[in-house]
């Protein structure tokens, strides 16, 4: 494990899911929702992602995992659609924010939960989650996810 850690930060980072979900328990322990259950406008969602070597840095009482993420969702025409931000509470095109994991233990392997409101019009949407290690050298980018709202 000693040669894995060594090499992580020098490995692509990946996200290997990114899905919609009904309920999460944990790394890969999430239940999918069907592409044809349909949201209600503003209904919460859910995006699950596993993120493959993100690699931490040890600090006096451990090690901490940091990561900035960048969110975005389209409509069918690929347009953005405004989100609200959590920290500010107001309309932007693009959720920008930082995550800080600490722990006891190294972290190669995270999962990421990422709540956000569903568009309030009726369509066909898709969301891509942007991930960039601390130091900015590694970037992973999912594929567009669709979900759907209904009135």
């Amino acid at each position: 494990r000693a040669a894995a850690d060594r090499l992580e930060p020098r490995a692509a980072l990946q996200i290997e899911k990114a899905t919609i979900c009904t309920r999460v328990g944990g790394f890969g322990q999430f239940v999918p929702r069907p592409i044809a259950d349909h949201f209600k406008p503003n209904e919460r969602v859910e995006l699950y992602l596993e993120v493959r070597n993100l690699g931490s840095q040890p600090t006096a009482d451990g090690f901490v995992t940091h990561y900035h993420a960048a969110v975005e969702v389209r409509d069918a025409e690929d347009k953005v659609v405004g989100q609200i931000d959590p920290k500010e509470h107001r309309r932007v095109p693009v959720v920008r924010y930082d995550q800080r994991v600490v722990g006891r233990s190294p972290l190669h392997d995270v999962y990421v939960l990422y709540s956000f409101a569903a568009p309030p019009a009726p369509g066909v949407y898709t969301i891509t989650y942007q991930l960039t290690d601390a130091s900015g050298r590694r970037t992973a980018k999912s594929p567009p996810v669709e979900f759907r709202v209904a009135r």
